[in-house]
């Protein structure tokens, strides 16, 4: 067939290319059209999008509000704080978390409420102690008595997601953690989003206002037509649908109401794009585009009878290649069908009768027939058989009816235990009547079972690790073995779990020492035993006497175990393993675990309950090991009180000698004891410094032992060889002293005790830094005892008198904060010597 060109002669031409000018210009006012309203689409779209991000976002922090709530709460040194009720101990504890949460989750604030909603801490504000939360969201908490989130306004007007979690311990409630996010922080990730920009609205704008807060990092400069636009109260509009402000530039705009818990409004977060660079964009293109199809109609008139005079020879060709074609789609449906049947999943075309017009070679072998016999054969009669068409096939075959997700797939399940996926796809002509149906059945029957063995695996390792902290929390084998027989109900989900120690009575008992699942009372009246008549009876005497695990999978039709088959019937359990609890060559017991089903025990979940029970013999190991050791340092501290006690006595009885040789200073190393002891408890010293102190301060004159009592007990003044007899009584106390084993430098206190800062003492000499400040502090005592109380060569001189010297003596022969101390001690907080003479009374060194 020719194509003749007749239509390209003079006179039609010009009308033609007029028309194809005309059509152009329309066209491209059309395409001017349409791209705006695609901008406007885009926008919409884009819109929605941040807007579901918006949700989400809020939705995310409300649940990062809750679990770092539930973090906080579950903080130990919070509660000791509380415990304690110190304000300044809970600031403390929860200063650094809550810097923490700041600088990891972008917290900005932090409170702690007591049961009634008064606030024990506020972070970062200060002064808000001891006030009353106004908080809706913790309201609702509070009337609840569970977690709760929401947005609300807080006492600056400023908006932000508040989150209230209850602080329990156990069952009572110490209060409320309330943490709150600023709104901006919520909104951060929409910043520049689709290249929009945001601000937020607060409260919504009524004529003549301006309450606008802006985002930061986003809408710095919102625009005069943005604002006249949200002062004519046009959010309403705004939130439904959107609008283009025509004034010095174009906008997109949309908001999003911000609700607080009630459901009522706090504000608007609004969203707009400047779409006037896309305006004049779009008006560039289209002109450009103008002048391309004004040049391409010209190319395509030069053109246009070059192309009829190959159409011919086209037309030709094409007949060729459509014969090409027919080939090779016959060469393509063989193709097909070599491909149907080789697909390993059955498949196989149903009419509106189900009836079936094509199956595969699977499916025909899984329906045990061949092709010829399949075909016209409804689908239940062949496979799957159960009596009608799938519930599924039949929804999917009705017309006009909308395809549900639920129709896309459902489970079928064979009585020979194969479980398949079937999904059916109808398939329609043109004018939507049904033509015939696909059905897809999937054989998920190897990931069933796979399935199944995961999940018991993963109950087992519940179980394994709920034991193992139960194993590290132990304090008893009682406690423990009861724990993780609840473990294996509660957290494994077993039908009920039991452990029993050996007894190596004459009768082999099994002694119950936890049960779950099971009565302890109705567990002891089974008469567990050991011995080897039990062993033919009961898999946990088997599991004792082999020392390896025992399972049945169906016990209440086992022959081989008839006393466990009728306890099995009796309480309502199918499988059982029974584990012996061993350590080394030695068996302690047996754990006892039982399933409700049939086959209920895979062999990567009996492993690791294997492993639970090896566990639970170490631990009970442990536990025997940290006993005996507790009794051993029981036995040991004894011991040393007893050690205590006999040096303490032993001082006393020096200290008692020494002042019996002189009547006149009965009692001065007793009261100087005592004075020793309050001076370092006022300088802050440990106890055991103290304890040191006190006996040093109680024999500090010990060497007076060797000194004749006729030079003690002088009335006059001494000659210079009897003061040098006397300042010899340091060296013979520091001999004396040094054969005593004490765990501190008492030998030395005593030696340095008649010392001076200033070099001026006996017997060495020693200046400050030599001296210890024990052996000052005894000094400064023995000092102020000695001018308060009388001598046989004077009358006492009283406590005002003493401590007036030592106020001279500060810093010139006594350290100037030791004599501080004891004036702080006597000045501040009244402190009496004892009365001379009272004689030595029995005091414990350290108090």
């Amino acid at each position: 067939m020719g194509l003749q060109p007749h239509w390209l002669r003079k006179g039609v031409l010009l009308p033609v290319a007029l028309a194809m000018i005309v059509s152009s210009v329309l066209l491209l006012v059309l395409l001017l059209a349409v791209l705006s309203q695609s901008a406007k689409q885009e926008f919409g779209r884009d819109f929605a999008v941040v807007r579901a991000q918006w949700e989400q976002q809020q939705a995310d922090h409300a649940l990062r509000l809750r679990t770092l709530g539930e973090v906080v709460a579950a903080d130990a040194g919070l509660r000791q704080a509380l415990g304690r009720g110190a304000a300044a101990d809970l600031a403390r504890s929860a200063a650094p978390l809550f810097a923490r949460l700041q600088r990891d989750y972008q917290l900005t604030s932090l409170s702690l409420l007591d049961a009634d909603g008064g606030v024990l801490l506020r972070l970062p504000q200060a002064g808000a102690d001891g006030a009353y939360l106004r908080s809706a969201v913790l309201a609702r908490a509070m009337a609840s008595g569970g977690a709760q989130t929401g947005l609300e306004a807080d006492e600056r007007s400023a908006l932000r997601l508040t989150g209230v979690v209850p602080w329990r311990q156990g069952e009572r409630l110490l209060g409320y953690v309330v943490l709150g996010v600023a709104l901006e922080q919520l909104a951060a990730g929409l910043d520049q989003m689709f290249t929009m920009q945001h601000l937020i609205a607060v409260p919504a704008p009524r004529p003549g206002t301006a309450a606008l807060t802006l985002l930061s990092a986003s809408l710095d400069d919102p625009s005069a037509a943005l604002m006249r636009l949200l002062r004519r109260d046009r959010i309403q509009q705004l939130e439904q649908g959107l609008a283009l402000e025509r004034a010095e530039k174009w906008y997109y705009v949309g908001a999003i109401p911000l609700l607080d818990v009630d459901g009522a409004g706090l504000g608007w977060l609004v969203t707009q794009r400047d779409v006037s660079d896309v305006r004049a964009t779009l008006l560039l293109s289209v002109a450009l585009i103008a002048l391309v199809t004004f040049a391409i109609l010209a190319l395509l008139l030069a053109f246009l009878h070059h192309i009829t005079r190959q159409a011919e020879r086209l037309m030709a060709a094409s007949e060729r290649e459509l014969q090409q074609t027919l080939e090779q789609l016959e060469t393509a449906h063989a193709e097909w069908v070599e491909s149907f049947d080789a697909i390993a999943q059955p498949i196989f075309l149903h009419d509106d009768q189900f009836r079936i017009v094509r199956a595969n070679r699977t499916y025909a072998e899984r329906a045990g027939m061949n092709f010829h016999d399949l075909l016209g054969r409804p689908y239940w009669e062949a496979f799957p058989r159960n009596g009608g068409p799938l519930p599924g096939c039949a929804r999917a075959m009705q017309h006009g009816a909308r395809r549900r997700e639920e129709d896309a797939a459902e489970e079928v399940r064979l009585p020979d235990g194969s479980v398949y996926i079937s999904r059916s796809f109808p398939i329609r002509d043109g004018n939507g009547d049904y033509r015939f149906s696909i059905h897809v059945l999937q054989d998920v029957t190897r990931v069933e079972q796979l399935t199944r063995a995961l999940q018991h695996e993963m109950r087992a390792r519940r179980t394994l690790g709920a034991g193992n902290q139960a194993l590290i929390r132990a304090t008893s084998e009682n406690g423990l073995l009861q724990e993780v027989c609840r473990i294996a109900t509660e957290v494994g989900g077993y039908r009920l779990a039991w452990a029993a120690y050996r007894e190596d009575d004459a009768a082999h008992s099994l002694r119950p020492v936890g049960a779950a699942g099971i009565a302890p009372d109705e567990l002891a009246q089974w008469s567990l035993s050991w011995s080897e008549a039990a062993a033919a009876q009961q898999i946990s005497a088997r599991a004792m006497r082999s020392g390896a695990v025992q399972v049945v999978q169906d016990l209440r039709h086992d022959s081989a175990f008839p006393r466990s088959a009728a306890l099995a019937r009796r309480y309502g359990y199918d499988a059982a393993a029974a584990f012996p609890l061993c350590t080394g060559s030695e068996t302690l017991g047996v754990l006892f675990i039982a399933a409700a089903t049939p086959q209920a025990f895979t062999a990567p979940e009996l492993e690791v309950l294997q492993e639970l029970a090896g566990d639970l013999a170490c631990g009970i190991d442990a536990l025997r090991g940290r006993q005996a050791r507790a009794r051993r340092e029981r036995e040991h501290v004894a011991a040393l009180e007893r050690m205590k006690g006999l040096l303490g006595n032993t001082v006393l009885a020096l200290a008692t000698a020494v002042e019996a040789r002189d009547p006149h200073s009965a009692g001065h190393q007793q009261r100087v004891m005592e004075l020793a002891v309050g001076i370092g408890r006022e300088l802050g010293w440990e106890e055991e410094r103290i304890e040191a102190l006190g006996i040093a301060a109680l024999v500090h004159d010990v060497g007076n032992i060797c000194v004749p009592a006729e030079i003690l007990g002088k009335p006059g003044r001494l000659s210079a060889p009897e003061f040098e007899l006397v300042k010899g009584h340091p060296h013979i106390g520091h001999k004396i002293l040094s054969s005593i084993d004490f765990a501190w430098p008492v030998a030395e206190m005593v030696l340095q005790h008649h010392e001076m800062i200033d070099g001026s003492g006996y017997p060495s000499g020693l200046k400050a830094g030599a001296i210890l400040p024990e052996a000052q502090v005894i000094g400064i005592a023995g000092m102020v005892e000695a001018m308060s109380s009388h001598r046989s060569y004077r009358p006492a001189l009283g406590v005002s008198a003493a401590l007036e010297e030592l106020e001279r003596l500060r810093g010139v022969k006594f350290n100037a904060q030791l004599v501080d101390a004891c004036l702080h001690l006597f000045r501040a907080k009244g402190y009496r010597l004892a009365c001379s003479g009272e004689g030595l009374a029995e005091v414990t060194p350290g108090r």
